[in-house]
């Protein structure tokens, strides 16, 4: 089995790490590499100086942990970060610092990028599986849909290649208005959207662009019937995201000796429904929340609120 690096991203939010690092320290790995970014200002420098500490104090494995001095945002954070894992390793499983995993998370992930190592179309292993019904009669552990998700999941070297952060310009969108709706499709109709959002400045994703590339090259994501993710971060506290309770999920900790795998990948169009229908939903208060916490998050929220008066 080829060599896994196993990557956490922070920045702001200690008691969330060590939350996440200790669901992996339940996954008996012996290597992590934890990436810390910058303080934006003065008011969190405290925040990130706790995260630093904690994720050095980390003494259950060996650890390579990486800081950078100033806020260089979440999306650059993260590529460079994979950027360099992909050095030492030829797959990868990365989790951000909201992410907690099951303890057979890492199992999962590491069974699932072995079975489909030799098959380019799936690119992605998700680890995060939303909280969609399931049809009773479905007989395997895992599903596949087009769309890639960002809470714990993993990939390959040579799926990543096709990644690129910057792949087109806001006037090339316009240009290929219908190709790039038409390819983006199947992945959910709020990823077209999502690439506008993207070029315009409004949000500061890497995954929008992932998820493109996995598109564009009619990739699979696999996913499992049973999450083996919880995220924490829709409490109020994160960067780009409000509070809600709608992805809570009940993790399936059992030990996982045998994993159902079809023989061939393939889409159940009646489970990719149900999982495009659920990340593409929009939640009003949920969207007022992400939106201050944008404006918050570029110093334009005091503006914002002169100007409504």
């Amino acid at each position: 089995m080829a060599s896994t690096g196993i990557a956490v991203f922070a920045y702001n939010r200690p008691n969330h790490l060590s939350r996440v690092l200790s669901g992996l320290q339940q996954n008996n790995i012996d290597h992590l590499y934890i990436f810390v970014d910058g303080p934006t200002d003065e008011r969190d420098k405290e925040q990130v100086a706790d995260v630093r500490k904690r994720a050095e104090q980390v003494d259950w494995c060996r650890t390579t942990v990486t800081t950078h001095n100033h806020n260089i945002g979440l999306a650059d954070s993260i590529v460079s970060g994979i950027e360099r894992v992909f050095e030492d390793h030829q797959r990868i499983i990365v989790l951000e610092d909201d992410c907690v995993p099951a303890s057979n998370f890492v199992s999962f992930m590491k069974n699932s990028l072995e079975e489909y190592a030799d098959d380019k179309q799936v690119m992605n292993v998700n680890g995060y599986s939303p909280p969609i019904n399931i049809p009773g009669n479905y007989p395997y552990d895992i599903y596949f849909t087009y769309r890639s998700a960002s809470w714990g999941w993993g990939t390959w070297r040579s799926a990543w290649d096709h990644f690129e952060q910057d792949p087109m310009t806001l006037e090339e969108l316009k240009t290929k208005k219908n190709e790039i709706k038409r390819v983006t499709r199947d992945a959910g109709e709020d990823l077209y959207p999502m690439i506008r959002d993207q070029l315009k400045g409004n949000i500061d994703s890497w995954a929008v662009w992932w998820s493109y590339a996995i598109a564009a090259n009619n990739g699979l994501c696999l996913n499992p019937v049973t999450s083996k993710i919880k995220n924490i971060g829709h409490d109020g506290t994160g960067t780009h995201t409000g509070k809600s309770d709608k992805f809570n999920v009940d993790l399936d900790t059992r030990p996982i000796s045998e994993l159902n795998f079809p023989q061939q990948p393939f889409i159940n169009e009646e489970i990719n429904s149900r999982y495009n229908q659920f990340i593409g939903s929009k939640d009003q208060s949920r969207l007022k929340l992400y939106c201050i916490n944008l404006l918050k998050s570029m110093g334009l929220l005091n503006k914002y609120n002169r100007l409504r008066k």
